[in-house]
């Protein structure tokens, strides 16, 4: 079955011959014929027919809680709510496959502009702190936080370099990554030492499987 768009209620309601019963459909349905409407919706209107589009996307994207969003950004919990439910509802996507798939649909698109679909992108990939800090907002991230990203980022990128030629600036760059990624892991291991079944566990995998094996087109949003 194929995914319907995270506008499909803005657009039956705009296409309706009727006012549609929900208010904020209704209210929609109003303000397209040049009739008072309620402003919560009007400024949802604002929101998803402007740049910030990507950025109202990007917060419903890393987080569902409205009291959050409503905090940081000043916006009411009713433009919120309404900028949901009528031009992103997050309830098409299927799975996260599904949702991955529409990210990468959505910076493909011919109009994407890089700087707004990094929104959904970090969204996705980072959180909602990721969200806060690209839309200019203060920021808390616990540092043992930033060392596992800066482990986990420095740990794969140095495996997608194992393939290049020992003296290309490619493994070179792979090495740094490489050493990056063990400093990060010994200073979490002094804070929460690893147990030795699951650094057994590691070690086997790393030991055992070929990098000839790993798929680097999987990597979707980078």
């Amino acid at each position: 079955m194929p995914r319907r768009n995270p506008d499909h209620r803005a657009i039956a309601a705009i296409a309706s011959r009727e006012q549609p019963e929900h208010p904020f459909e209704r209210a929609l349905w109003l303000s397209r014929r040049g009739q008072p409407a309620d402003d919560s919706v009007v400024r949802a209107l604002e929101l998803n027919t402007s740049k910030a589009c990507d950025c109202m996307r990007g917060w419903l994207l890393a987080t569902s809680n409205d009291d959050e969003i409503s905090r940081r950004t000043r916006l009411s919990f009713d433009v919120i709510r309404a900028f949901r439910h009528l031009f992103f509802d997050v309830t098409v996507f299927r799975d996260h496959i599904d949702l991955i798939e529409w990210v990468r649909e959505t910076g493909e698109a011919p109009d994407a502009a890089p700087g707004s679909t990094q929104y959904v992108r970090w969204a996705v990939m980072y959180g909602v702190e990721a969200v806060a800090y690209l839309s200019g907002l203060p920021v808390a991230i616990d540092p043992g936080v930033v060392q596992t990203q800066a482990m986990v980022d420095g740990h794969f990128k140095a495996l997608m370099g194992r393939e290049a030629g020992l003296d290309s600036g490619v493994a070179r760059e792979a090495l740094k990554h490489q050493q990056m990624a063990v400093a990060q892991a010994a200073a979490l291991a002094k804070k929460a030492p690893m147990t030795e079944s699951v650094a057994l566990k590691i070690k086997h995998r790393e030991m055992t499987s070929s990098f000839e094996f790993v798929d680097k087109t999987a990597e979707v949003l980078h």
